[in-house]
């Protein structure tokens, strides 16, 4: 999978931010994006400019072992998926670090980045922009919800 970044529209922070409600614009303009740029998918950033999620999913990234993801707070949707994915991570004795979002860097730099969502499951991204990532935390999470 092959992602970039969509800036032009930012999710801002309201109330309902952690919910999936008719305030769908972001996404969709971040989709158009995505299709017009021949991506599989965009992040998006919050009001602050720090990389939430994707115009679909949750996003992940992992550097030296350790899985980073946004803080609810931060404006991204409180998935069920989401929370699937953070109960596995902390089972399986993983540090995990919830943040304010991610800088471009921190996703340039990462060891892998993955993308969740109840339709797609956990989806691993192989490329951001010049960027290849490889996928062995991801691929430890993921097996270990097939159980």
């Amino acid at each position: 999978m092959k992602i970039d970044i969509y800036k032009d529209f930012p999710k801002l922070l309201s109330p309902i931010s952690p919910f999936k409600t008719v305030g769908s614009l972001p996404y969709v303009m971040a989709g158009i994006y995505c299709k017009e740029s021949h991506l599989d998918d965009c992040l998006v950033v919050n009001g602050q400019g720090k990389l939430i999620e994707s115009f679909n999913s949750s996003i992940f990234w992992v550097k030296e072992n350790v899985v980073y993801t946004p803080l609810i707070s931060s404006g991204c949707i409180d998935g069920v998926f989401r929370k699937r994915v953070l109960e596995t991570i902390r089972s399986l004795g993983i540090r995990l670090v919830e943040s304010t979002g991610a800088s471009e860097d921190d996703i340039r730099h990462a060891d892998e980045v993955f993308l969740t969502n109840s339709i797609s499951g956990l989806r691993w991204v192989a490329a951001f922009r010049e960027q290849r990532y490889y996928a062995q935390v991801s691929k430890l999470i993921f097996r270990s919800m097939q159980v």
